[in-house]
Parts: structure tokens; C-alpha cells; sequence
């Protein structure tokens, strides 16, 4: 009797802790996240912008202005940190889903053979001046689930096809 006893006392410990922790990871999560609204309302209102299309992701919020054809993210780099781009459409020559991998090794040295394991999926931004490309991300496995994979990469897919419609004609006959 007292072997069960110390059993139940010691599982509700356990759960108790399990729950503890499942709470204060929720509330850093939704400071995070309004932290990222914060200053991404911030922004918005400084650049008035007025957004037709929004998307949250793990680390990233982005909105589109579909009248001024511009799209502003906003990326948390660390606790406190984070990071502002503002794209103007105008300037994009393609948006393009793109799916990045990893060569990794496996197996051992004498039958070693490879396999690609993705890094990320990112949207990607080429310019028509020919500056550096932007990038999206929507799926890393550092900060995203793998069960969200194929929900983040149809979001991606999603974006897209939004922005390339934004993009102006002549460059999207041409390129």
C-alpha cells in the first residue's frame, strides 16, 4: 500500500513539475511574440504602412502592404534583439520558395555514403539592382518542430505566389 502511495505522490510531483515548466515556456513565448508586435506596430505606423496580409511564424512576423507593394518583417534575433527589413516589391525581380540542404554523412568511414537533411526553407528575394538577396525563413529545425514542416513550407508556397503577383509586370515577362 505504501509503495503505491509514494508512486502516485511521486508521478503528481513530476506532472506538477511537467506543467510548471509547459506554463513559464508559453508566457516567454507570448512576451516574445508581443514583443514582436511592439515593434512591428511600431514600424508600420512610422512608415504608415496598412497591412492587407499578415503571417506569424516562430521567429518572424511579416505583413504585406498590397498598395504600396511593400512587405515589412521583422526577425527576432535574441531576447531583446531584433532585426527590421523592409522590402519595396518595386525593386524585386523574383520570389522564389526555395528549400536548403545539408550534406550530411552516414554510416561509417569505410561505407560512408550521404544524405540530405534540409536546413531551411526560406523565401527568397532577388533584386533588380542586383544587391545581396533577402530570405525568409519559415521552417529551421533549431526553431521549428519537424511535424510543422510541410504546414510551414505550404505557408512559404503560400507567400509566394502572393508577392510574385505584386511584382511588376515587365520584369516577371522578361525574367
Amino acid at each position: 500500500m505504501s509503495t503505491i502511495l509514494v508512486a502516485v505522490i511521486l508521478v503528481s510531483v513530476i506532472a506538477l513539475i511537467v506543467f510548471i515548466l509547459v506554463a513559464i515556456n508559453s508566457r516567454e513565448r507570448k512576451k516574445s511574440t508581443l514583443e514582436l508586435l511592439s515593434q512591428f506596430s511600431g514600424v508600420a505606423t512610422q512608415k504608415n504602412l496598412t497591412f492587407t496580409s499578415q503571417e506569424i511564424l516562430e521567429t518572424v512576423l511579416m505583413g504585406l502592404d498590397g498598395i504600396q507593394r511593400k512587405l515589412l518583417i521583422i526577425s527576432r534575433l535574441g531576447a531583446d534583439k531584433h532585426d527590421t527589413l523592409l522590402i519595396d516589391l518595386k525593386e524585386v525581380k523574383t520570389c522564389t520558395k526555395k528549400q536548403l540542404y545539408n550534406r550530411i554523412s552516414v554510416g561509417n568511414y569505410s561505407k560512408a555514403r550521404f544524405e540530405n537533411q534540409i536546413q531551411k526553407i526560406v523565401l527568397e528575394f532577388e533584386y533588380t539592382d542586383g544587391r545581396v538577396p533577402s530570405q525568409i525563413t519559415f521552417f529551421e529545425p533549431t526553431t521549428s518542430h519537424m511535424l510543422d514542416m510541410s504546414e510551414l513550407d505550404q505557408k512559404a508556397k503560400k507567400w509566394e505566389g502572393i508577392i510574385s503577383k505584386l511584382l511588376p509586370y515587365d520584369i516577371k515577362r522578361t525574367g
